[in-house]
């Protein structure tokens, strides 16, 4: 995979992240936190957030369908 290629899809993947943050947060959710800002490819999930007194484990996968020319 070219190095190009691997930037795009890691700026994808934060990008993701991001917007799934700002999507819990204005859905009730607090005590967000980035698990990948502790550790990359952190384990069970993405993001961590409380609502209700409980804890989540948030998966987030973000992706780009190729266009052809």
């Amino acid at each position: 995979m070219h190095l190009l290629h691997r930037m795009r899809i890691g700026k994808l993947g934060r990008l993701g992240e991001t917007l799934a943050a700002e999507r819990l947060a204005a859905d009730g959710f607090t005590e967000i936190e980035d698990l990948n800002r502790l550790r990359v490819n952190y384990p069970f999930g993405d993001i961590l957030a409380t609502r209700d007194g409980i804890r989540y484990f948030v998966g987030v996968k973000a992706s780009a369908k190729a266009m052809s020319a």
